[in-house]
């Protein structure tokens, strides 16, 4: 059965810390591997690179790839590794403190891009219950904080909050129809595990030669 109503659009939502760390290290480390194996055409040289590339990997897949996105009538959790794909109608509730946190069916699914500074989470952080008294009477129950307001003097946006608001809007959206049969998957990073495991193979054969 189809939502009612119109589609919503895909909406996605890279990290909200450690972008510009992640960004700045790895130019850092791209300048160093070139830099040696300019300067050392032996196999020290292309030991360090290969540990340069591996440091970039790391960088890229713990800094740089974790994204929430929201694509209905799922919204995937992508974290350095690991991706969890899970039906927006079975999400119970939403907590958004350090960390997103999604609980489907009485189990926590973490995704690490979006949460708020650790400075701030004394002031109170979001957490929103998506009740199940019937698929058309939704009930949102804010815990542990209030939920996000918009202050007029203030443009600045929010992230975390603006993040939790989608996934509230998504959860209510899908949870009019009737209930889906689908289930949480996980799926591995294939590219960036390849890709480490190459490097790293390569690193500790040059450490043999």
């Amino acid at each position: 059965m189809r939502k009612p109503g119109r589609a919503l659009p895909v909406q996605s939502y890279g990290p909200t810390s450690g972008t510009i760390s992640g960004v700045l290290g790895l130019v850092l480390v791209s300048v160093i591997g070139v830099s040696v194996l300019i300067d050392d055409h032996g196999i020290g040289g292309v030991r360090t690179a290969l540990l340069m590339a591996l440091a970039g990997v790391l960088i890229w897949a713990f800094l740089l790839r974790p994204r929430i996105m929201i694509k209905p009538p799922a919204v995937v959790l992508r974290n350095a590794f690991i991706d969890q794909t899970i039906p927006l109608d079975q999400v119970e509730q939403i907590v958004i403190r350090a960390f997103t946190v999604l609980r489907v069916n009485g189990k926590r699914y973490v995704g690490v891009a979006v949460g708020h500074p650790v400075r701030k989470l004394g002031r109170g952080g979001g957490n929103v219950q998506v009740g199940n008294a019937g698929r058309r009477g939704i009930r949102m129950n804010s815990g542990m904080g209030p939920a996000p307001t918009t202050k007029s003097r203030n443009t600045t946006v929010n992230m975390p909050d603006f993040v939790e608001e989608r996934l509230r809007d998504a959860v209510a959206h899908e949870k009019l129809g009737a209930p889906s049969e689908g289930h949480v998957v996980r799926s591995w990073a294939v590219p960036e595990l390849a890709v480490l495991a190459v490097l790293a193979v390569a690193f500790v054969v040059s450490i043999l030669i």
